[in-house]
């Protein structure tokens, strides 16, 4: 009679670490140049230095590791936007310096920018599946754009619409100047301050 052999057993408080170190070896081979879609379990595994089977111990499926995936890399891509942020005192150098911390990312870092996107996409039927930081750096953006318009503005009621707007123009001009450099798109500082002063206007002092 065969037998199966025993699951590979974790030590005690290294469970984390190990599913770490797989979230870190996918991350490291998008970065370098392989399509999610056809990251493997297998392959995968073998670059952390761990068998299949230890895999299972922290993921029921590819789809799981790729959610962390996404998660891990959107939470990195808000932590970035908030350091951008923080380099400034004012409302409006906040949003700037925000918005230019957003394409200095996506264009660090191309692969894990286009992760956040593409697989947060959910399988037809489904409700949306967005890892908490997506919402935390939407809402910082909110912040960030109603603090901009004076307080008897009325457009910040419309904070979200306009957030989502200025969210839209950045991941455009990002997108699109990654797919075709050579059209002379003007710098990221230029873009920003344009951005800004199409969506919300010069703010009032």
């Amino acid at each position: 009679m065969s037998t199966q052999p025993a699951p590979e057993r974790t030590p005690r408080g290294q469970g984390d670490l190990l599913r770490g170190r797989l979230v870190d070896a996918a991350v490291e081979m998008i970065d370098e140049g392989t399509d999610p879609a056809q990251l493997s379990i297998r392959s995968v595994t073998k670059r952390a230095g761990v068998s299949p089977t230890a895999f299972y111990l922290h993921f029921d499926s590819r789809e799981e590791l790729l959610a962390a995936m996404v998660e891990r890399c959107f939470t990195e891509f808000r932590d970035a936007v908030r350091e951008g942020a923080a380099r400034a005192s004012d409302p409006a150098g906040r949003l700037t310096e925000s918005g230019l911390a957003y394409v200095a990312f996506a264009r660090r870092w191309p692969a894990r920018y286009a992760l956040n996107f593409v697989y947060m996409r959910p399988a037809e039927g489904d409700p949306p599946q967005k890892p908490p930081s997506a919402n935390e750096a939407f809402n910082d953006l909110v912040g960030r754009v109603t603090a901009y318009l004076a307080e008897d503005d009325p457009r910040r009621a419309d904070a979200e619409f306009l957030a989502r707007g200025t969210w839209a123009s950045l991941h455009g001009y990002v997108s699109l100047s990654q797919a075709r450099p050579g059209i002379g798109w003007p710098s990221a500082e230029e873009f920003v301050d344009r951005m800004t002063l199409a969506w919300l206007g010069a703010r009032a002092e």
